[in-house]
This record gives C-alpha cells, structure tokens and sequence, in this order.
C-alpha cells in the first residue's frame, strides 16, 4: 500500500506544528529570562519587515512551505513519521542556526542573541515542530492499494 497526502491537510498540520511550536517558545523564553518575540524579530531583521510580518513569514514556512517539502521527502528519511518528522525538526534547526539567525544578526548559534540556552530552546522546539509534524502527516494519509503488477506494500512507518 501506497501513502497519498492531501496538500490541504498537510497545510493544516504544519499549521498545528507551527502552533505548537510557537506556543512551546512563548512560554519557555520568559522562563529563561528571554523576550518571546524573539521568534519573530530573526524575520523582522532579515527582511527589515514589522512584528507581524515577522511572525506571517514564520507562519506561512513553518504551515506551508516546510510540511510541503517534508512530506516530498520523508521516504528518504529512516524511521516512524515522528522520528523522520523530529529528524526534518532537526534539519531545520540547524539551518536556521547556522544561515538565518546570523543573517538577521543573532549570530552563529544565537551567540549574540542570548548564545547557547536560546540555541538549545529552539532546538527543542524545533524537535516538537518536527515531531508533531511527522506523527500528524502519519495520521492523515491515505492509504491505497498497490496497482496492479506491484508487491503489496505494507502499512507505513
């Protein structure tokens, strides 16, 4: 059997990831003394935008553009759909730590921007948007039949 993922359903997941997410940084940044409009202010630098574009464009990633990629290339990645999920968490993490937040002057790893704690809550967050990802696509593809010719497959991981 074959898994299909409706895009419109995708979209809402990652919209549900992206919440979690976001919700999971507002609440742990206060904690550790950090500003949570943190999270919006990395695209509010990059491209020089307000709080508000900032958070649409984290949005708009986070519910479209990355669950999109994710569900392209889940094959490639090993394991259950929350681990693969938490593993494209990971990923992103890295990138967004490693190009975006320099970019926008939070330096390498936040170094500039509350350094190593900052670097490791959006890591964690960045693992609950990956794994809540993974496990919400995982329940919401349908599964069809092998055509004709074709091995049956068993049920996705």
């Amino acid at each position: 059997m074959k898994r299909y993922y409706d895009r419109g359903m995708t979209v809402l997941g990652g919209l549900v990831a992206t919440l979690a997410m976001t919700v999971f940084l507002h609440v742990v940044l206060p904690l550790s003394g950090e500003d949570p409009s943190m999270l919006s202010r990395v695209f509010e630098n990059l491209i020089d935008a307000g709080w508000l574009v900032g958070m649409l464009v984290h949005l708009f990633l986070g519910a479209v553009v990355f669950p999109l990629i994710f569900v392209n290339i889940r094959g490639r990645l090993p394991g259950p759909m929350w681990v693969r999920g938490t593993a494209w968490g990971a990923a992103l993490w890295f990138v967004a730590e490693a190009v975006v937040v320099p970019l926008s002057g939070g330096g390498l790893f936040h170094a500039t921007s509350g350094g190593l704690p900052v670097a490791l809550l959006f890591l964690a967050a960045h693992l609950l948007y990956g794994a809540s990802l993974g496990a919400i696509v995982r329940g919401m593809g349908v599964a069809v039949p092998a055509e004709r010719g074709e091995a049956a497959a068993g049920p996705p991981r």
